[in-house]
């Protein structure tokens, strides 16, 4: 069952805007909330109110989040998790900071959803300057490159179309453009929206608008609704796959050490035997089994009380605790055993790879970027991991290029008749946002 919905985009862009009128939508449903009241208390109590943020004090809760200076009126700084019922089952829609200098936040929270909605301003996508626009796209293009591998769909709102006096021209030729910067990318849906923060009601979100008679296309509530369900319909037989997002050492709340995970294929239960690799066992990096002895739904330890649960499908981003370590016929305690930046969990039949070098194929254009000792970054389950190119040869179906990771380990699991199950890869080989930084390549074999 499909849990988290992202939303993510540029500063301003807004993204709180939008899941604060879908959120108060949702609590407008007890009869003890009452918006107008608590947008009156906020009045009295900020001392740099400002109403065009009705919505998005419904958000942006944390004081700093609040105040208003020279360079940002309002702006999301953390990771937000709301509860939203769309299509009649409640949803945790995750609102992402999309200022530059909160990348990691941004791509964490990116990572967290199962479906995302990318925000951008129509007028933005309709500037003259090419570049302006493709530095827009350059800072959220590898998630969502990488999301598409792994079967994650994404809606694009183009937002403020108030701005634009609702324009069907407008639209067309933001689409246009979408469509020139997202040729790889798995679009869902393109549709404009925007929300009348003082006349509180909102355009093409939860209901059509009148004002724009022209798009014939869904809300995006019910474009959500209909993801939600093809998510939910779609059959999935393939292996466990399951990367790892953090470890917690002991501490009050949790006995021994404990990891979150995200499920990216198959299906996750309490009982279930289990390899993670690589991992580094009293200095050695090696691969354990193990069985999984709990299972939390504690998302960014949203709750205040955990709630456990004794499974987890693809795309649940959990908490897992492990019992049975063993390394070999060895038992190991969970003192003694670190993840690392690339360890991942497998079906405990599933056979892996470990290498710290590795070689693939591409048909990139610009393959003569990727020169002897050039510095490059995979792309893996929302990590830049650095490599440096140590040889590239001319093949029949295009360049093969043989990469050395830099004192990093990365597992790259297979099946049980030895075929890579994730052979599609993400390359940056540049950081220029004028350029395309990226590359697509097929991985061919990985060796020590």
């Amino acid at each position: 069952m499909v849990k988290n919905i992202v939303v993510f985009g540029m500063a301003h862009s807004g993204k709180s805007t939008c899941i604060g009128y879908m959120y108060n939508r949702t609590r407008e449903k007890d009869p003890n909330y009452n918006f107008e009241d608590y947008i009156a208390r906020l009045k009295e109590e900020l001392e740099e109110y400002d109403d065009s943020r009705d919505y998005g004090y419904l958000v942006d809760e944390f004081i700093e989040e609040r105040k208003r200076t020279k360079a940002s009126s309002g702006q999301s700084k953390k990771i937000h998790l709301k509860p939203i019922e769309i299509g009649g089952t409640e949803i945790i829609v995750i609102d992402t900071p999309g200022s530059e200098h909160k990348t990691i936040q941004r791509q964490k929270g990116m990572y967290y959803g199962e479906i995302g909605v990318f925000c951008i301003e129509a007028r933005q996508l309709t500037s003259e300057d090419f570049f302006i626009k493709k530095r827009l796209f350059s800072a959220f293009m590898a998630t969502m490159m990488l999301w598409s591998k792994f079967n994650r769909r994404t809606i694009i709102a183009l937002t403020k179309m108030d701005q634009c006096d609702y324009r069907e021209d407008v639209y067309n030729k933001a689409r246009e453009m979408i469509k020139q910067l997202c040729e790889m990318v798995n679009v869902a849906a393109i549709i404009p929206i925007s929300v009348d923060v003082k006349g509180r009601k909102a355009h093409n979100v939860c209901v059509k608008s009148p004002e724009m008679l022209w798009y014939k296309g869904n809300s995006l509530e019910d474009e959500l609704t209909f993801e939600i369900a093809r998510a939910e319909n779609k059959q999935n037989n393939t292996p466990l796959l399951f990367y790892v997002d953090r470890s917690y050492v002991r501490s009050q709340q949790y006995t021994g050490q404990s990891w979150r995970v995200k499920i990216l294929q198959g299906e996750l239960s309490v009982g279930q035997e289990i390899k993670m690799s690589p991992v580094r066992v009293n200095g050695e990096v090696q691969t354990i089994r193990a069985k999984i002895k709990s299972i939390r739904s504690d998302l960014e330890r949203a709750q205040k009380e955990p709630v456990y649960v004794s499974f987890a499908p693809a795309g649940s981003f959990v908490g897992i605790d492990l019992c049975e370590i063993r390394l070999g016929n060895r038992k190991i305690h969970k003192e003694d055993l670190k993840t690392l930046n690339t360890s991942c969990g497998f079906s405990y039949d599933m056979n892996y790879k470990i290498a710290d070098q590795f070689k693939f194929r591409t048909n990139f254009v610009n393959v003569q970027k990727a020169n002897l000792g050039r510095q490059m970054d995979v792309l893996w389950f929302g990590r830049a991991i650095t490599f440096q190119v140590c040889r590239r040869e001319v093949v029949m179906n295009g360049v093969e290029i043989v990469g050395k990771l830099e004192n990093r380990w990365i597992t790259m699991p297979m099946t049980n008749d030895g075929q890579f199950l994730i052979r599609d890869l993400i390359i940056r080989y540049d950081n220029n946002p004028n350029v395309d930084p990226f590359l697509e390549a097929e991985l061919m074999d990985i060796f020590n």
